[in-house]
């Protein structure tokens, strides 16, 4: 039995089906295949779940979160993996599921991306879009996802550690599927957009995946990098270069803020 087995067996559907969750069909139809985009994202969730069991990192805790009821919590825990996934799988590098927050205490994060023995970039992920747009005027969409997002970072910053790594808030694909167009929604100026005296962020990333109608069906990861221009400790110029890389076919856009 595979781990995505062990965590969704016989039990966890026979109670999601008696149960009176609002997400019910949402999570019915991404493990069932409803329809060809989810199960293409189904194999990609098996892909982030078996990387994380081969790391040690399907512990009861994360089982926990990834076995709720609740679609946003789901997304959550979804897209920690996600990124994982992409930084091992995609770039190549090394990776640690929940580092020490500090390399003293006991808190932890998401995700540390290992450069060397002594360079590390620590990672936080966030979804912070958790709701369908129900607007039709762009500007108001965007305006609203400019807000979650700055708002997110605001809470998220105060995790980051302060030790002499490198550090990164990676934005993940949220309850409205894929990301605005990055440009749009990115239109806050610089000093909006990281806040004040926050020079122990490295960068804001946003990463996503999309499915793109070839035969078979292509899954592409996107990766748009906004460096902070103000950061004590830069990204290690290694991790920019294989982000930027032009042979690395998984890469559909990047942008740099500078």
């Amino acid at each position: 039995m595979d781990i995505y087995q062990e965590i969704y067996n016989l039990k966890y559907f026979e109670k999601l089906r008696n149960s009176n969750t609002e997400d019910k069909e949402k999570f019915l139809c991404f493990h069932e295949g409803g329809n060809c985009d989810s199960r293409q994202c189904l194999d990609e969730f098996k892909k982030h779940l078996q990387l994380a069991e081969e790391h040690n990192a399907t512990k009861p805790d994360r089982r926990g979160k990834l076995r709720t009821f609740k679609w946003a919590a789901f997304i959550q825990a979804w897209a920690e993996l996600q990124a994982a996934y992409y930084f091992k799988e995609k770039l190549g590098f090394n990776i640690d599921y929940e580092p020490k927050r500090a390399l003293n205490g006991n808190g932890k994060g998401d995700i540390e991306i290992i450069v060397s023995d002594d360079t590390a970039v620590f990672v936080e992920v966030t979804t912070p879009i958790r709701q369908q747009p129900d607007v039709v005027r762009t500007d108001i969409w965007d305006d609203y996802q400019k807000s979650v997002i700055i708002t997110s970072l605001s809470g998220k910053y105060k995790e980051l550690p302060a030790d002499g790594r490198s550090t990164m808030i990676i934005i993940g694909r949220g309850l409205a599927g894929g990301l605005a167009p990055i440009p749009r929604v990115m239109t806050a100026s610089i000093d909006e957009f990281y806040g004040e005296n926050r020079d122990n962020l490295s960068a804001v990333g946003f990463l996503d995946f999309g499915l793109f109608s070839q035969k078979p069906l292509v899954t592409k990861y996107n990766l748009a990098i906004y460096p902070n221009p103000s950061a004590a400790i830069k990204l290690p110029d290694i991790v920019l270069r294989e982000i930027i890389n032009p042979a690395n076919k998984y890469i559909k856009m990047i942008w740099f803020v500078i």
